[in-house]
């Protein structure tokens, strides 16, 4: 399957869901029934010329350490003194425009979900949700 090909993607279900109101696209991803394999992971944001779709998904880097996670429901958690949030998001694939310091980028509403926008780059905790 060609991950940019809009025909397939449209029949892949969690992209379809990815799609969905952002709320009820967390409450879908949620439903695993638990997280395995936690890494540390640099992450930031991506446009449209990373990826063309956005929502609750994330691209990684080719050769990365996490490029195994193409085609997982991810949980991202992001601590900080005093906050901490996470997100839900789906790896559809990888792609030679993630920046070199960085191993996943999310869509830009998925990261605003951790950190407002002028964030560029934070460290988060990675885990693939069962």
């Amino acid at each position: 399957m060609d991950p940019l090909d809009p025909v397939e993607m449209a029949m892949e279900p969690e992209v379809l869901a990815s799609r969905r109101a952002f709320a009820h696209a967390q409450a879908q991803f949620r439903g695993g029934t638990g997280a395995r394999v936690t890494s540390a992971a640099a992450a930031s944001w991506y446009g449209s010329n990373v990826y063309p779709e956005g929502g609750a998904l994330a691209v990684v880097r080719p050769g990365g350490a996490l490029e195994d996670y193409v085609g997982e429901v991810l949980y991202i958690q992001f601590i900080e003194p005093g906050a901490e949030r996470h997100v839900y998001v789906y790896v559809p694939a990888s792609s030679g425009a993630v920046e070199d310091d960085v191993d996943i980028a999310l869509a830009r509403r998925a990261f605003l979900e951790l950190v407002p926008l002028y964030r560029e780059t934070i460290s988060v905790a990675v885990a693939v949700v069962a």
